[in-house]
């Protein structure tokens, strides 16, 4: 049994006083909401609670039920308390109307105004056991299918259980009951045109900010294999931009390495971009001729073709803030641990890694003819070459010339 809903209990009977003091302290709405919070938690864990074998257990169950059945009335009457109790067991919760008998004494109902105007849901709460309905169904978890799904595993692991109600989103079907990492969350499942596979949808808001999370799927054609897989896409829907954050920062906001997909109103397209740096996507003619030269030693998908402001100045008599900007680009491979920077104005490739070398023009090598995994390097000073080699097991087969 957890130790939640112990503390509930525990908590609930620390209201079992004379009927005068309860009804003192039942008159303050934060106290009432309090008794409120605590029922609920003893209503969703009432299974683990009634198959206890500590008869400590089972006597606070007794004494809960009867306490609850003395302050039924003053509860109910209590709207700011049913308010702020509910709320705390669930996040999106906002009273669109008072709450009013529903059949019962012991029963009240209001509507939330959750979601998007226009859509509401219909909230019910019993007073005597603290179950908490919504369109008639009672708090759950998320289905199997979300639960299971690659992007759910991706955003939230493989431990974290989700209570959710159903979402007033239109396109949604159910929403978080309390906020993670401050985000209030809404799911759905979208399928795609084969009818089978299918998207996981998350729309999060927080601090008045609403996300939407963009498959990866969407990417893995546009942008190395890193940015797909490495990444959670969030589109911020007021700003009109992608962030790219790291998985494990997916709920940390734009931190320092977070990538954003921005329009450019100039040339009508998206640019991947990070402070002063532009990604190029696998289909740029600068992109493709870069990581040709790399071939032997990654696969494009793996190699990293980056765009930012040389630190050189322009040779131009024109004031330094009137000068065409000068670009520099590096191409890099994170998996090898390899970088290389074509300076503005130059024509080789130089590394990060072996200083005052570049990639020479002449690969080859003139002794191993049928080593195709190298790279050739030379010095810029002595003209000495380094060829770089991958380690790993070697793999070869037979070709015979015709």
């Amino acid at each position: 049994m957890s130790k939640r809903a112990e503390v509930a209990l525990i908590c609930i009977d620390s209201f079992n006083i004379d009927d005068l003091p309860l009804a003192t302290v039942l008159k303050s709405s934060e106290q009432a909401s309090i008794l409120i919070r605590c029922t609920i938690t003893m209503q969703e864990s009432r299974l683990l609670l009634t198959a206890s074998n500590e008869s400590t257990v089972q006597l606070l169950l007794l004494r809960s039920q009867r306490l609850l059945r003395r302050c039924c009335g003053a509860l109910a009457s209590n709207s700011a308390a049913l308010n702020a109790g509910v709320v705390n067991s669930w996040a999106g919760f906002q009273s669109g109307a008072p709450w009013t008998a529903a059949g019962f004494d012991h029963w009240r109902t209001t509507t939330t105004t959750t979601g998007t105007t226009g859509a509401t849901l219909r909230v019910h709460f019993n007073t005597l056991t603290g179950e908490l309905l919504v369109n008639g169904l009672p708090l759950d978890r998320l289905p199997r299918n979300y639960e299971d799904h690659a992007s759910y595993r991706v955003l939230f692991g493989q431990t974290t259980t989700i209570k959710v109600i159903p979402s007033a989103v239109p396109g949604l079907q159910f929403a978080a009951k309390r906020r993670y990492l401050g985000y209030e969350l809404h799911f759905g499942l979208s399928y795609r045109e084969d009818g089978t596979t299918t998207d996981l949808m998350v729309q999060a808001s927080k601090n008045g900010k609403q996300y939407e999370l963009v498959t990866s799927e969407l990417f893995r054609a546009i942008y190395p294999a890193a940015f797909s897989e490495e990444y959670c896409h969030w589109y911020d829907i007021d700003a009109g931009v992608v962030e790219f954050r790291p998985i494990k920062d997916a709920w940390g906001g734009s931190g320092s390495r977070t990538w954003n997909l921005i329009p450019d109103q100039r040339t009508a397209t998206w640019r991947l971009t990070k402070e002063s740096q532009v990604l190029l996507g696998l289909s740029s003619a600068t992109s493709k001729a870069l990581t040709s030269i790399l071939l032997p030693l990654a696969d494009p998908n793996r190699i990293h073709v980056i765009s930012q402001p040389s630190r050189q100045h322009s040779a131009t008599t024109l004031p330094l803030a009137l000068q065409p900007p000068l670009l520099e680009v590096e191409v890099e491979n994170p998996g090898l641990q390899l970088c290389f920077l074509l300076e503005a104005k130059q024509s080789e490739l130089r590394s990060k890694e072996f200083p005052n070398t570049f990639i020479d023009r002449d690969q080859s090598l003139g002794v191993l003819v049928g080593l195709q995994n190298r790279l050739i390097l030379r010095y810029l000073n002595t003209g000495a070459r380094l060829p770089l080699v991958l380690d790993g097991d070697v793999s070869y087969d037979f070709s015979s010339n015709g």
